[in-house]
């Protein structure tokens, strides 16, 4: 939960902007090695976040919209909720 509250509270930002920011004038190996860094930064800050809740409409507009207040957020076994979105997807296909 706390990975979860770092991400969406902003303490894990400046990781975040450095990963979609960094210096993208580097060339060769180092550069190659700093791109699969933050990859693997951005894949883990996913998969070790892996919330089903539901947020709620926003009651301050009329749009489709939510601002997360109130909402209750648990982390869950990401391996699981791939389990269970294979087990009911729409179409039985793997995308082999």
């Amino acid at each position: 939960m706390d990975r979860y509250n770092d991400l969406t509270s902003g303490s894990a930002e400046g990781q975040q902007d450095h990963a979609l920011h960094g210096d993208h004038d580097r060339r060769g190996s180092k550069s190659h090695r700093h791109v699969e860094h933050c990859f693997r930064y951005l894949r883990q800050s996913l998969l070790c976040c892996g919330d089903t809740a539901l947020e709620g409409q926003d009651p301050n507009t009329d749009k489709a919209a939510t601002n997360g207040v109130g909402a209750v957020h648990m982390c869950k076994d990401f391996e699981a909720i791939r389990s269970w979105a294979e087990d009911n997807r729409l179409v039985d296909h793997k995308g082999e």
